[in-house]
C-alpha cells in the first residue's frame, strides 16, 4: 500500500496530518511548531508578502499560551503597519502589551513612534 501524496501543504499541516492519521498525540510527535510558524512568517514579512506573514503568525499563535503569544502579536503589529492597517496594528500592540509587556515595551515604543511618523493619530 502506497501512502497518499500530500499536495499544496505546509511543514504545519504537514505534521498535523500526520499526527491524526497515526493517531500520535502530541508527546508522542516532538514537534514544536512555534519556531515554524516564527521562521516562515520572518521569511514571508521579510519579501513583502505581509498577508503570509500574517497567516503564519495567525497559525503560531494557536500553538501557545500566555507570553510566548506575545512574539506573535508583536510580529502581526508590525506587519499590520506595513500594510498600512493601523487599527489592527494598534490592537495587535495591545495584546502585546498584555501578554508580555514587560520584554516588548521598547519595541512597542518605537512601533508607535513609527506610526506617529506616517501620521496616525492616536486619542
Amino acid at each position: 500500500m502506497r501512502p497518499n501524496l500530500i499536495i499544496d501543504t505546509d511543514e504545519i499541516d504537514f505534521i498535523n496530518h500526520v499526527e491524526n492519521t497515526y493517531q500520535l498525540t502530541p508527546s508522542l510527535l516532538i514537534q514544536d511548531r512555534r519556531p515554524i510558524c516564527v521562521k516562515e512568517g520572518d521569511k514571508a514579512f521579510n519579501i513583502g508578502d505581509y498577508t503570509s506573514a500574517l497567516s503564519w503568525y495567525n497559525k503560531g499563535l494557536e500553538y501557545c499560551e500566555g507570553k510566548d503569544k506575545a512574539i506573535f502579536y508583536y510580529r502581526k503589529s508590525v506587519a499590520y503597519i506595513n500594510l498600512g492597517q493601523y487599527n489592527e496594528s494598534i490592537q495587535m500592540i495591545n495584546q502585546t502589551i498584555e501578554s508580555d509587556g514587560d520584554k516588548y515595551e521598547g519595541s512597542v515604543l518605537e512601533l508607535i513612534n513609527e506610526m506617529k511618523r506616517r501620521g496616525v493619530e492616536f486619542m
